[in-house]
């Protein structure tokens, strides 16, 4: 089998990946010739991370639950496919937040919400801070900045807010993000614009004042250009953080794959790439059953452990291998109904550090997202394990679920037992960005320019971790195939004159 391009990987970042190649030659249209592309993915299904459980009417993700919907990528993309009837916001009951802090539940300030304080009244009132610890926080404000070079993100916030602010409040929201430490995680990696505000405005907490002060000012005038992804949206999503779809993330997938197939892409589940090799001008794939295909192209749509045993070289390696993974679990509970005595309003916790706990945050699915269960039944959905927490990947299910359902109890009072339960444990999932992750990965993909011509890379190893994240990774590395494959055509055509 002979193709123009191979993508190694079926997840968001190669189906976006594909998307993006066949919207191209569909544009260029009779300029171009027929190019062939396939999709190699070693699992049945196709989406990866991207997983939506569907039974009875209840949708249960067990991957990513939403995306932000100030990235816009994922928006442009739903647009396209004709899904964006489809969207829907978080619930009104669903809004709000809370951080469990020695046992008890408390408020998340307001301002709070990205873990760096952008309110004074709130900072002072929330009880999750000692009185030096708030005034540590408030030592942003005479600070002078810090050096531009990339640093742990836990060492920033310790450097501009003080070591309770990190603890307490910031390293809750923000690591699980990554399941990861954030003594370990590259800010520039992570958290680039907390970086960009100090270098532009020295303080963080003036830069948010500011901020602030200035969206009110502008909040009824017209954009002198294009609209803001707010606005974009239809009047009934705007003003929400987060978005998902009525049927589950997975009917982006689901969209992707069956455009995919009428345009003519060859579409193989269950056939993983064992080996890639470059002969001449072209790339040789053996898949796990031996049998090979041959290739101008190639894209590595999977994680940066995959890629380094599939190219198997010792020069390409380290750099691979600098990023670590974190393996992670969720279990979801279902009750009839909202069980008594009623969880605070608000859509769940998180858990700060030091409380002892498997679980590091729950949510109440069924406020945050409504459209996920009908006839009044109430989903739970709790997280656990992590980068230093291998605990709860490494214990049974029936232990796991057991000891969850515990400590929940001990923090929403004596629930009964849920109707049903749904875990989903995700192996060597969450790519670990430390110190120096952006320098490596641009080192990684200009050796591989000069070594591997026609090979790339996308996905959440190396542009982020987020749904429009990985999207756009995909994207741009769809792009550069087809320039690469342009000036090899271009070369060939100019060999035969």
């Amino acid at each position: 089998m002979h193709y123009d391009a191979v993508i190694i990987g079926g997840g968001l970042a190669g189906l976006a990946a594909a998307y993006s190649f066949m919207e191209t030659l569909k544009e260029e249209g009779a300029h171009t010739s027929p190019l062939r592309l396939a999709i190699l993915e070693k699992d049945a299904r196709f989406g990866g991370k991207v997983w939506t459980h569907r039974k009875d009417g209840i949708i249960i993700e067990r991957g990513p639950d939403s995306f932000l919907a100030r990235k816009t990528a994922m928006i442009k993309l739903i647009r396209k496919l004709g899904l964006i009837d489809r969207l829907v916001p978080t619930g009104p009951e669903g809004r709000g937040a809370y951080i469990l802090f020695q046992g008890r539940l408390h408020t998340i300030p307001e301002g709070m919400s990205t873990g760096i304080p952008t309110r004074l009244i709130p900072l002072v009132k929330t009880q999750l801070l000692s009185w030096p610890g708030k005034m540590r926080a408030l030592g942003d404000l005479i600070l002078p900045r810090g050096s531009e070079q990339d640093e742990a993100l836990g060492a920033f916030l310790s450097r501009r807010f003080g070591r309770e602010v990190k603890e307490r409040i910031a390293e809750p929201l923000l690591a699980g993000i990554y399941a990861g430490d954030t003594d370990a995680l590259s800010i520039m990696a992570t958290f680039p614009q907390f970086k960009d505000l100090e270098k532009r405005y020295r303080s963080l907490l003036l830069a948010m004042f500011q901020s602030r002060r200035a969206s009110r000012h502008v909040k009824s005038a017209t954009p002198a250009q294009g609209e803001s992804p707010d606005q974009a949206l239809p009047a009934h999503l705007r003003g929400s953080t987060f978005l998902s779809l009525e049927g589950g993330l997975s009917t982006v997938i689901e969209a992707l794959y069956e455009t995919l197939e009428s345009s003519g892409v060859d579409l193989f589940s269950g056939r993983g790439a064992r080996r890639l090799m470059r002969e001449n001008d072209h790339y040789i794939i053996y898949d796990d059953e031996g049998h090979s295909i041959m290739t101008r192209s190639v894209l590595l749509a999977v994680p940066a452990f995959a890629a380094d045993a599939l190219l198997n070289d010792s020069a390409l390696t380290p750099y691979f291998q600098a990023t670590t993974y974190a393996s992670v679990v969720n279990v979801v509970f279902c009750y009839d109904n909202e069980p008594e005595p009623k969880p605070l309003p608000g859509s769940g916790f998180v858990v700060s550090r030091g409380e002892g706990t498997l679980m590091r945050a729950a949510t109440w699915t069924s406020r945050k997202w409504p459209h996920t269960t009908p006839n009044g039944k109430f989903l739970v959905r709790l997280y656990a394990g992590g980068i230093n927490a291998k605990e709860a990947t490494e214990i049974a299910d029936v232990a796991l679920i057991q000891r969850l359902e515990e400590e929940l109890k001990g923090v929403v009072g004596t629930w009964p037992a849920p109707q049903s339960v749904l875990p989903t444990r995700w192996e060597r999932a969450m790519p670990q960005y430390a110190v120096g992750h952006l320098e490596r990965t641009k080192q990684l993909r200009d050796v591989l320019a000069r070594n591997y011509p026609g090979l790339f890379l996308a996905g959440s190893a190396y542009d982020g971790v987020g749904l429009p994240d990985v999207l756009k990774s995909g994207a741009e590395a769809a792009q550069m195939i087809t320039a690469y494959l342009k000036n090899v055509k271009k070369q060939e055509k100019n060999s035969l004159h």
